[in-house]
């Protein structure tokens, strides 16, 4: 349940850094799931998406690569989330920069399953930030929202933010 208060706790169940990380995506999942559902901005999964594809598909059940462009609204993320309880999927994944990060943890909200997040952006919070700032699907601010709960999982890949 969203939450609203002046002060909260900031930070992710679990946080890992280094080159080549993004590898570790499948192992990340198992922690939490055994299917994800794979969230990510166009740029963000072109230079991800074969890694993380071999990182998951050996050791996940099942998993689905979805190309997210617009901004991280209720009705975008309500689909995402729906989508990911009628197939079965039981971890979001967000991948990408501040509007994927925040736009997994309010699908992971809505389908009620656990959030990892691999920012590809080093000038972002919204990665590990138990916050989310709302938009409209036109793109106007509409606030922001507090989450009760960290962020499950956040994988930086160093190699990946280095070159962003």
């Amino acid at each position: 349940m969203p939450i609203k208060e002046e002060s909260f706790r900031i930070g992710c169940g679990r946080y890992i850094q280094g080159a080549g990380y993004v590898e570790k995506v499948g192992s990340e999942v198992l922690n939490l799931g055994t299917s994800p559902l794979i969230i990510g901005g166009k740029t963000a999964l072109e230079i991800t998406k074969s890694k993380i594809e071999k990182s998951v598909e050996t050791k996940c059940n099942k998993y689905e690569f979805i190309e997210h462009t617009g901004t991280c609204n209720e009705e975008r993320a309500k689909e995402f989330a729906e989508l990911a309880c009628k197939k079965g999927y039981d971890v979001i994944v967000g991948v990408g920069g501040g509007v994927i990060c925040d736009l997994a943890k309010l699908c992971a909200y809505y389908a009620h399953t656990p959030v990892v997040n691999v920012p590809t952006s080093s000038a972002t919070c919204a990665s590990y930030t138990p916050l989310r700032v709302r938009y409209t699907p036109d793109g106007k601010t509409v606030g922001s929202i507090h989450y009760g709960y960290e962020v499950d999982c956040v994988i930086a890949d160093t190699e990946i933010l280095v070159k962003q």
